[in-house]
């Protein structure tokens, strides 16, 4: 259902350039003629949110406002369309055309600290129709190259410069019209929690090496977490990410992970190596023991991920990845043989999987039927055991003391709570004292009722952001996209969704500062003169590229514009390879 917000005008804004077009081409019947030279008026700009998003909702709705001032400033309309998370998705992902501007944000999953993710986004591959991750269905042959080249790069530097290279590009198309800084909050209550080393990653569901640092000084330490978490204890199923990380983090353990810093770490592997080609991967593994007792050996290893692979229609988190082999020549010694070379299976992939007891998983049916086993019983490889699995419910955690890495002190609990208002509360009323990723305003109600809050941000690697639609509407058009970002008021949004704690983003990107993969603001195009309004230079850019205003301050567009749809809907890219040679 779209929901049409009432237009102003601003026309004191955009004064002098509507006078110098009506100057020019006046009439004696109202500016009927400077109509008839103009192109077509330029329709209600379509805006998508999800509607059931928690904290992303909230951000949302508080940016509309100050989006409509931007366009209605730029002689446009704004139409407003909530729709339900997996609708957000589908039509973003299958290029519906339903939209114009998709706010978003992404979620703080470890593995998005490797670049890769970051930079498919913008893979032509994934634009159309097709239900991939395309967000902006944003298509240049260019950046599809280099997204594909970063991926077989066996040279961490040349890597890098990939990376920088496939950003730079779609940034200079202004591809992304990043708002502030990635941002979230945490809290915990210091008469009762000493927390682990907090950085950027702050007290979130992802910020699991802290959280296994954390002591509390009586009792356990109790922190919130989604419903989904606990929907099973087959957590290999799960299809997002932030359910999977604290099965994988704390009950399970990674080969590797990222710290509070956003610091590649090892954690079950003692080191890696990886052969000139890209094509063999070594992992020496360090002394560590399952809950049972058992030590986890280089035969778990390779069970666990020839496992994951053969059965990624069932595990949807598990990428097609170019493993030939999987060899264990020795207990300690892991090898994986790639028919490609494939960058991403160590920063991006491994992070996120932690290792299994083959023969546990084998007694309890997973071979035999994959998608629909259940554990008689949990026995993991991570720091905690668990005491207690309620479905639904909570998960509750025992420290286990044959971690390699880890000696947490404290027993955790993890309790459900199907939105962060019901956490928040039960936060202020004692009944937890960790609370992970709330909003903005949540996280200052907190703090004002509970003086014992200590309240953390969360420094996002991603930005608070705007998908411009790259295939059609207003939207495919170049100066459109940078006056959309020049007009928007950056420091106001950063102070209704952030409390300030946010920075400002005025250059094109999807990626934060604190991304250890951020291409550097040298290597990126200025989407924003600065962090408040610049509608002086909006209206500057769209005059350039042919834009008009008309007596009333609407915007058209040029008389000469091409409006039709960059590919036709329902198809996508590679659907025409003349247009797009890379996807033949």
């Amino acid at each position: 259902m779209i929901k049409k917000t009432s237009r102003r005008k601003y026309l004191t804004s955009i004064g002098v350039a509507t006078s110098a077009v009506l100057a020019g081409c006046s009439s004696g019947d109202g500016g009927s003629e400077s109509n008839q030279e103009m192109g077509e008026r330029v329709p209600p700009v379509r805006v998508d949110y999800a509607s059931d998003l928690a904290g992303l909702t909230e951000k949302s709705e508080a940016t509309l406002p100050l989006l409509e001032q931007a366009l209605n400033e730029l002689g446009m309309e704004i139409e407003s369309q909530p729709v339900s998370f997996s609708n957000w998705l589908d039509r973003q992902f299958n290029d519906e055309r339903v939209c114009h501007l998709n706010i978003s944000n992404y979620a703080n999953n470890p593995d998005r600290l490797d670049p890769d993710e970051f930079t498919f986004n913008y893979a032509a591959s994934l634009a159309g129709a097709n239900g991939q991750l395309n967000w902006a269905n944003y298509a240049n042959c260019e950046v599809q190259g280099l997204a594909e080249e970063q991926r077989s790069e066996t040279d961490p530097e040349a890597r890098r410069e990939s990376v920088y290279e496939a950003h730079s590009l779609a940034s200079e198309d202004i591809a992304t019209i990043p708002l502030v800084t990635g941002s979230g909050f945490g809290a915990y209550n210091e008469n009762e929690v000493e927390p682990g080393p907090i950085g950027p990653a702050g007290i979130s569901n992802t910020a699991t090496h802290t959280l296994i640092q954390t002591t509390a000084s009586d009792g356990p330490v109790i922190g919130n977490t989604t419903p989904a978490t606990v929907e099973t204890n087959v957590h290999l199923r799960f299809g997002g990410p932030t359910p999977l990380v604290p099965w994988s983090t704390l009950v399970y353990s990674p080969l590797f992970t990222y710290n509070e810093e956003y610091e590649f770490i090892e954690i079950l592997a003692e080191s890696s190596s990886v052969s000139e080609d890209g094509l063999s991967i070594e992992i020496s593994l360090r002394d560590a023991t399952f809950h049972n007792g058992e030590p986890v050996t280089s035969e778990d290893v390779q069970w666990t991920f020839n496992y994951l692979s053969s059965n990624s229609d069932v595990f949807p988190r598990f990428p097609d990845l170019p493993i030939d082999t999987i060899d264990a020549p020795d207990e300690s010694t892991v090898v994986f043989r790639l028919s490609e070379p494939f960058a991403p299976l160590l920063t991006r992939v491994v992070p996120e999987w932690g290792i299994l007891p083959k023969q546990h998983f084998i007694d309890n049916g997973a071979e035999e039927n994959p998608g629909n086993f259940s554990l008689d019983s949990i026995i993991g490889s991570g720091p905690y055991a668990v005491s207690e699995f309620s479905q639904g419910s909570s998960l509750l955690l025992e420290p286990h003391d044959g971690h390699p890495v880890y000696s947490p002190e404290s027993q955790l609990s993890l309790i459900s709570y199907s939105d962060s208002q019901g956490a928040a509360r039960a936060f202020e009323n004692g009944e937890l004292n960790w609370l992970q990723t709330v909003s903005s305003t949540l996280a200052e109600r907190v703090d004002e009722n509970l003086d014992s809050a200590v309240i953390e941000t969360i420094e996002k690697p991603s930005s608070f952001l705007l998908w411009p639609q790259y295939s059609w509407g207003p939207s495919k058009h170049r100066a459109f996209r940078m006056a959309v970002s020049q007009a928007i008021n950056r420091e106001r949004i950063n102070q209704t969704t952030a409390l300030g704690q946010s920075e400002p983003t005025l250059y094109s990107t999807n990626m934060s500062p604190v991304h250890p993969f951020y291409p550097g603001d040298e290597n990126l195009t200025q989407c924003a003169d600065s962090a408040s309004s610049n509608v002086e230079t909006a209206v500057n850019v769209l005059e350039e590229a042919g834009f008009t205003f008309d007596g009333d301050g609407n915007l058209h567009y040029p008389a000469d514009a091409d409006l039709s749809p960059r590919w036709p809907e329902g198809d996508e890219p590679a659907d025409y390879p003349d247009q797009f040679p890379c996807l033949s």
